[in-house]
């Protein structure tokens, strides 16, 4: 009897001291593995390290002189050069510069010569012309260009086709024309009124990209100023890539003027098809 107390006691006091005594504390919650950020596809067409060697035939327009805002007779410096161009050749390097952006450093120059009658009495740099009087002429054009090309929307682009680019740039132009006189008495000799145009300028573009190997190109830029010299510069290209090797064909135009407030202002408008090869380091 005394043992089955002792017994049931013993049971009691274990079963009272179980009551009492802490829950175990739950294992620590593990922390959540952060999400990796998704990174935004990198087609190698927006930031690129490369090298662009283009052939560019204006067959539209050509440069020419025309008379100041203050000459009275307009036609007293109206002259033409010849209107289809031997060829431009032309470069350009591209270097990444953070971002999905680029700096375009781009270089061509253009060249013509050919015999010309003038259209009436001129007055031209100092020099005074019979009406028809034949005359020898030649030229050369060339520019100079540092563009920086700005992805403005969407940024960053993901899997975006269509890309609205923003471009700002400083372009240098420069004139080289010669004239000679085989008909003019006591044989003159030729002038070489150089003349040039430098400016800051801003423009816009769009870019569809198909895919990484194939896309539209399209861009327009320039700068005026009232009674100065101004510009304007378009391009509309289908690029495609193999490889490293990019393939470049469209359309180009360019135009230049000085300013209106020269007694004889040059101005030059010209458009063709555009054919270049672009190596791709990057």
């Amino acid at each position: 009897m005394k043992s089955t107390v002792w017994i049931g006691s013993l049971l009691l006091c274990s079963f009272a001291a179980a009551q009492q005594a802490p829950a175990p504390a739950p294992p620590p919650t593990p922390a959540p593995t952060p999400v990796s950020q998704a990174k935004p596809p990198r087609e190698g067409v927006e930031d690129i390290l490369s090298v662009t060697a283009y052939y560019w035939r204006p067959t539209s327009g050509q440069p020419g002189f025309r008379a100041g805002k203050f000459v009275p007779d307009p036609t007293s410096g109206f002259l033409n050069f010849p209107s289809k161009p031997f060829r431009a050749d032309g470069a350009m390097v591209t270097f990444p510069t953070g971002g999905f952006n680029r700096l375009e450093l781009a270089y061509w120059r253009v060249n013509d010569s050919g015999d010309v009658r003038a259209p009436a009495k001129l007055a031209i740099f100092g020099a005074n012309i019979a009406n028809n009087e034949r005359l020898n002429t030649q030229y050369r054009i060339t520019n100079i260009r540092a563009s920086w090309n700005y992805l403005s929307f969407p940024v960053p682009p993901f899997d975006a086709k269509l890309r609205l680019k923003s471009f700002w740039e400083v372009q240098y132009t420069k004139f080289l024309p010669t004239l000679g006189f085989p008909e003019a008495k006591n044989s003159p000799a030729p002038i070489q009124p150089k003349q040039s145009v430098f400016y800051p300028g801003v423009g816009l573009g769009l870019e569809y990209v198909a895919s990484r190997n194939f896309r539209l190109e399209s861009r327009g830029s320039g700068m005026t100023l009232p009674g100065k010299g101004g510009y304007y510069d378009v391009e509309a290209n289908f690029v495609g890539r193999i490889s490293k090797v990019e393939i470049i064909g469209g359309i180009k135009g360019y135009h230049f003027h000085t300013s209106t407030k020269l007694e004889t202002k040059v101005t030059s408008t010209m458009w063709g098809p555009m054919v270049g090869v672009r190596w791709v380091f990057r």
